[in-house]
């Protein structure tokens, strides 16, 4: 959806330019493909504002932070599951937030929701009462 959007409001050639950019880093990866759990398997952390795959990172046990303008975006967007997936996640709001995952988190290993995601998303979830569980 991203890349298709880009190209909607950038145009195709602004768009590629961007993701041959990104595929330049040597520390991310670029994956167009259609299974991406090994992606995830092989990652030490996830910075992301994507909400199709919130749920499915957290099974992998890492670090997560998800990026939102406004904390109450997460009560405005999401369904009951969504917000009990995203109780798992750090949260960043600035270049700052992002930056401290990275250099706490992920680098020095200062990881204090590590315990939350070992007992397990499932439990969590399991007390959603939603019918949108």
């Amino acid at each position: 959806m991203l890349k298709y959007n880009l190209t909607k409001y950038w145009g195709e050639s602004k768009t590629n330019k961007y993701y041959d950019q990104i595929a330049a880093y040597p520390n991310a990866i670029y994956d167009n493909s259609e299974d991406y759990l090994e992606t995830f398997a092989n990652s030490d952390a996830m910075i992301h504002d994507c909400g199709s795959f919130t749920a499915e990172y957290l099974f992998t046990g890492k670090p997560c932070c998800y990026m939102l303008k406004d904390s109450d975006d997460i009560n405005k967007i999401f369904l009951p599951m969504g917000q009990k997936c995203l109780d798992n996640y750090y949260k960043a709001f600035n270049k700052n937030d992002i930056l401290n995952f990275i250099d706490n988190v992920v680098i020095k290993g200062i990881d204090p929701m590590k315990n939350q995601r070992d007992k397990g998303i499932k439990i969590k979830l399991s007390k959603c009462s939603s019918n949108y569980c």
